[in-house]
C-alpha cells in the first residue's frame, strides 16, 4: 500500500488484534457487502437484510449508516490506478478477516474503477459485476447505442456524433425532439450539472453537441420518446454468472427529473414484452449480479431499451419492501448460490425521494401536468422513503 494506511472510520483494534466494528453471525459473518462508492440507501438495504456492510469512498463519509467506513485515493481515470487498487486491496482483506467481501459499485465511477482493475481486485474479493469490456461499454452511451444496434436490441432513434465530427442532417433521419446525450453523463454532469440536454430544434442539437465536444465527450442524439407519451419503466433484478435473470420486478418511473433520476417510483405487473427483451439483452452481455435496465413503452408499440445499469441504484430499497429482497439474493447468489429467487414481488409499492420529489411535483402541478388528486394518490402506496 505504498507504505500508506487506509483511513478506517469507525474501525476499532480489539484486544486479540483483530478488527472489530463489524456484527458477526454465528462468530463470524460469512459475507460483507463491500460498497464503493456512497449510497446510504445500499447500506440500509443490505444491513436491513442482516448483511454486515463496509463502505469505501474516496469523499467524504457523511452521515455514513455502514459498520464500517473507508477513505480510498481518488479513483478516477487520470489517477494513479496502481496506488488506487493496492489500497482497496488492503481494505477488502481488512474486512476480509470478519467475512468474505463481496464488491457492489455504486456509480458509474466506481464501475470503471473496477474495470481497469478487475484482475487484482477478484484476488481478494468477489466482484458482482459483469467483465471490464461490458462494464466499459455500458457506462459509455455512444458505445451502448452502437452495440444495441449491432446486436438488434430495440433503441430510440439515434445518431452518433464523435467529437470532432459534424451534426448536419440529423434533424432529417432522427425524429424529433431529441435527447443529446455523452458518452459518460456523469462526466458531464460534474461539468454542467446536467447528465444531458434536451432540444426541441436542429439549432439547440447544434448548441448542445457543442458543449458536450467541448468537454472531450462524444454524442449520441436520440430521439425523445417521452415527447410521445411514453411509459419509463425499470426493471432491476439480479443475473447469474451467464447473464440469466435468477429474479426481477418492474417498476414505472411516476416522476422524474427530466430526463434524469426518478423522484416517485411505483412497482406495477411485469409486462411480459419487458421482461422478455431484459432477458434477451442480460443474456447477449453476460450481465452479472444486479442490475437495472431503463425501458420506455410508447403506446402501441413495442417497448424500447433506454440503458442499462450494472451496479447498485437509486431505488435499491424498493425492491425489498415490494416482496423481492433483490440485495440480499445479489450477495448470496455471488457467494455461490444457485436457483432462481422464489419470491414474488407486490405491485403498486412506491419509493420516494421526498427532497427531490417537492420541487418536481411543484414544477408539474404548476404547468398542469400533474393533478393534486394524482399526487395525493401516488404517495398512498408509498412504502420506502429516502
Amino acid at each position: 500500500m505504498n507504505g500508506q494506511s487506509p483511513v478506517v472510520t469507525p474501525l476499532v483494534t480489539a484486544g486479540n488484534g483483530r478488527s472489530a466494528g463489524l456484527p458477526e453471525v454465528d462468530g463470524r459473518c460469512s459475507r460483507v457487502a463491500l460498497l464503493l462508492g456512497d449510497s446510504r440507501a445500499a447500506c440500509r438495504a443490505f444491513k436491513s437484510s442482516g448483511v454486515p456492510v463496509a463502505h469505501v469512498s474516496d469523499q467524504s463519509h457523511k452521515r455514513c449508516s455502514a459498520d464500517l467506513c473507508m477513505r480510498c485515493p481518488p479513483y478516477g481515470a487520470q489517477d494513479d490506478a496502481v496506488r488506487w487498487t493496492e489500497e482497496v486491496c488492503g481494505m477488502a482483506r481488512c474486512v476480509a478477516e470478519l467475512g468474505s467481501p463481496v464488491l457492489f459499485p455504486t456509480s458509474d465511477r466506481a464501475l470503471l474503477a473496477i474495470a481497469r482493475c478487475y484482475d487484482r481486485l477478484a484476488e481478494v474479493c468477489t466482484l458482482s459485476v459483469p467483465k471490464p469490456d461490458i462494464i466499459a461499454m455500458v457506462v459509455d452511451k455512444v458505445a451502448f447505442a452502437r452495440w444495441a444496434v449491432e446486436h438488434g436490441i430495440p433503441v430510440p432513434a439515434a445518431q452518433v456524433v464523435p467529437v470532432g465530427a459534424t451534426v448536419a442532417g440529423i434533424a432529417q433521419t432522427v425524429p424529433g425532439p431529441w435527447v443529446v446525450k455523452p458518452d459518460h453523463t456523469f462526466a458531464f454532469e460534474r461539468v454542467r450539472g446536467v447528465k444531458l440536454l434536451v432540444a426541441q430544434t436542429p439549432e439547440q442539437i447544434d448548441l448542445h453537441v457543442a458543449a458536450c465536444h467541448s468537454a472531450g465527450l462524444n454524442v449520441v442524439v436520440q430521439s425523445d420518446l417521452l415527447s410521445l407519451g411514453a411509459i419509463q419503466w425499470s426493471l432491476a433484478g439480479v443475473c447469474d454468472a451467464d447473464g440469466k435473470i435468477l429474479g426481477g420486478l418492474l417498476a414505472r418511473k411516476l416522476r422524474q427529473v427530466r430526463w434524469g433520476a426518478g423522484t416517485a417510483v411505483e412497482t406495477v405487473p411485469m409486462d411480459q414484452s419487458a421482461w422478455n427483451l431484459a432477458s434477451r439483452l442480460c443474456a447477449a452481455l453476460k450481465l452479472r449480479g444486479l442490475f437495472e435496465v431503463e425501458l420506455l413503452k410508447v403506446p402501441g408499440r413495442e417497448p424500447v431499451v433506454l440503458e442499462v445499469n450494472t451496479r447498485i441504484w437509486t431505488q435499491i430499497r424498493l425492491p425489498k419492501a415490494a416482496g423481492m429482497d433483490l440485495a440480499l439474493h445479489a450477495i448470496n447468489v455471488a457467494g455461490g448460490t444457485r436457483g432462481g429467487i422464489s419470491q414474488t414481488y407486490r405491485p403498486w409499492v412506491g419509493w420516494l425521494s421526498l427532497c427531490r420529489d417537492i420541487p418536481v411535483s411543484l414544477r408539474l402541478l404548476r404547468r398542469r401536468e400533474l393533478s393534486i388528486g394524482e399526487f395525493l394518490r401516488s404517495l398512498w402506496h408509498v412504502r420506502v422513503m429516502d
